[in-house]
């Protein structure tokens, strides 16, 4: 067993539409693997139980430029009036907090990493949902072909 907390990162590149106005060249989607996480943290750091078994977990979609992590890009406050309520329920299912408040945690990476995605909290959340069910989709599977 991993002892170590796992976070894998899947990079893809993604280059800047006119639309976002803003200047990332790559996004990075971070997944973490929560029974690595608890089992590191223990009662102290895992406040999300069940823990979940089943996949990896959003960490976070975070952007950079020329190799450079591209942060902290504005100052809209995430309030739970820029999410649907069937895009909570998907976010807590895929991009839960491990150490307790999902809204505390989605609002943090909202200030430091969706503001520089250039759109509305809404299409931020969409975005990495999006790419996790796209591209790391059969995470397990593949590693288990691999012998992981």
């Amino acid at each position: 067993m991993i002892e170590k907390i796992v976070i894998l990162v899947v990079l893809l590149f993604f280059f800047i539409t006119p639309s976002t106005g803003q200047r990332f060249d790559s996004m990075k989607l971070v997944l973490q693997w929560p029974i690595s996480y608890c089992n590191n943290y223990g009662n102290q750091g895992c406040g999300i139980l069940p823990i979940p078994q089943d996949d990896f977990k959003i960490h976070g979609l975070w952007h950079s430029m020329n190799g450079e992590y591209v942060q902290f890009c504005g100052t809209h406050d995430l309030t739970r009036n820029d999410l649907r309520s069937d895009l909570i329920d998907q976010l807590r299912e895929e991009w839960p907090s491990l150490k307790g408040d999902d809204f505390k945690f989605w609002r943090s990476q909202w200030s430091k990493h969706g503001l520089c995605h250039g759109t509305t909290p809404a299409e931020y959340f969409q975005t990495a949902l999006f790419l996790k069910f796209a591209y790391a989709h059969n995470i397990l599977q593949e590693l288990g072909n691999k012998g992981v």
